[in-house]
């Protein structure tokens, strides 16, 4: 009945969709300085009860459609630090009780208008330090 899982300073390169399988009892994992490059679609498939993740300090380019979908209870998602390139519409699809998003100090240029449409609880959003030009206020626009 594990519940929380840290596998920081590690080489996993990739973050398999089988990590969570026999984890159902987790609520808190981080994976800071992993050197993770990929994350697959339905790595959190099995992760229900995950409240929070920290994913930070990787060579995480690019997140996959509906990246963390399976953690349908994460409240709180740190994304920081790992070289992020873009979000799209589909990114935090299936994670809508997510309260917290933080993807500072990526390579963000751009953020689609529905980014963020799916987080309909989504209190605070930290985007700092990015290589954003201009924000678009169509962003938040779910959130009114």
């Amino acid at each position: 009945n594990i519940q929380t899982l840290n596998v920081s300073n590690s080489f996993m390169k990739v973050l398999p969709s089988s990590v969570f399988d026999n984890l159902g009892s987790l609520v808190t994992a981080e994976f800071d300085n992993a050197n993770i490059e990929i994350i697959t679609r339905g790595t959190f498939k099995s992760a229900r009860n995950l409240k929070t993740l920290i994913i930070k300090s990787n060579a995480i380019s690019n997140l996959p459609n509906e990246a963390f979908s399976g953690a349908k209870n994460l409240i709180s998602l740190t994304c920081e630090s790992n070289g992020i390139k873009s979000l799209t519409s589909e990114t935090f699809k299936g994670i809508e009780k997510l309260e917290e998003l933080s993807v500072r100090y990526n390579e963000i240029s751009e953020i689609p208008p529905n980014a963020f449409d799916n987080l309909p609880e989504l209190r605070t959003l930290i985007l700092s330090d990015n290589k954003l030009e201009h924000l678009n206020g169509d962003i938040l626009k779910f959130n009114r």
